[in-house]
C-alpha cells in the first residue's frame, strides 16, 4: 500500500543472540504477574521454570549437571509464548518512535514508510534503535547488529536514492541489502519475489535430479 502510494518503507530486521537462553525468570514472572496471573497459575509457571539441570554428553561420557538459572525451554509449546510475554513492553518503546513492529518469538521486525521526496529518516532509527538496544541490555538480552538487516521496498525509482543511506546500529552503520531473508521467504526491495522464485526452483531442481539420479 505504502509503495502504491508512491512512498518508501524501511523494514529493519533485528537478531537477538541466543535470546531464549537469556531470560531472567525473575522478570518472567513479574511479567506474567502483570497480565493478571496470580495465584495457583503464577506457581504453576514459577515452578516450570526453575530447579531445572542441564549436562552434556559424549558418545558414553557425561558431565555433571548445572542448575539452569535463566532461558526458557526451547522445543516446548510454551516457550516462543512465555518469551512474547517477556518482550511486550518493548511495543511501547517501539511506537514511541512511531514505528510499527511486528514479532515472531525472537525474530523482531520494525517498519516505517516515508514520502520519496522526504529525507531518510536516519535520525528517527537510530534513536529507536538506541532505545531497544538499552531495553534489551537491562532486560539482559542482545542485540546481535552483525546479523541485523535493513532493507527498502518501494519502487525502483523512488527506492534508488535512498540505497546508498545507511543505518546507524548501535554504533554500527548497516548499508541496505537488495535482499533479506524473512521468516523462511526471500524478500526484495520491489516485492517481486523472483529472488524468492529463484531459489526455490534451484533447491527444487537440485532434490529431482537426486530423486532420479540412478548409480552405475
Amino acid at each position: 500500500m505504502a509503495t502504491d502510494a508512491g512512498s518508501v518503507s524501511i523494514l529493519i530486521l533485528l537478531d537477538l543472540s541466543s535470546a531464549f537462553d537469556t531470560i531472567s525468570h525473575s522478570i518472567l514472572i513479574s511479567r506474567l504477574s502483570a497480565l493478571g496471573i496470580s495465584g495457583t497459575a503464577l506457581a504453576w509457571f514459577t515452578s516450570y521454570l526453575s530447579d531445572r539441570q542441564h549436562y552434556i554428553t559424549i558418545r558414553q561420557a557425561k558431565s555433571s549437571t548445572a542448575p539452569v538459572s535463566h532461558g526458557v525451554p526451547q522445543g516446548s509449546v510454551l516457550g516462543p509464548l512465555l518469551f512474547n510475554i517477556y518482550m511486550s513492553p518493548l511495543g511501547k518503546i517501539i511506537h514511541c518512535h512511531d514505528f510499527n513492529f511486528h514479532c515472531y518469538a525472537d525474530d523482531t521486525q520494525l517498519y516505517i514508510s516515508f514520502r520519496h521526496y522526504h529525507p531518510f529518516p536516519t535520525n528517527s532509527i537510530s534513536a529507536c534503535i538506541d532505545d531497544i538496544n538499552a531495553w534489551m541490555t537491562s532486560n539482559l538480552l542482545k542485540l546481535n547488529t552483525d546479523k541485523t538487516d535493513v532493507l527498502l521496498v518501494g519502487s525502483p525509482k523512488n527506492v534508488a536514492p535512498f540505497c546508498t543511506d545507511t543505518v546507524n546500529i548501535s554504533g554500527i552503520l548497516v548499508r541496505p541489502s537488495t535482499t533479506v531473508k524473512n521468516l523462511g521467504i526471500t524478500f526484495d526491495s520491489y516485492l517481486s519475489f523472483l529472488p524468492h522464485i529463484s531459489s526455490l526452483t534451484k533447491s527444487a531442481f537440485y532434490h529431482l535430479r537426486n530423486i532420479v539420479y540412478v548409480p552405475s
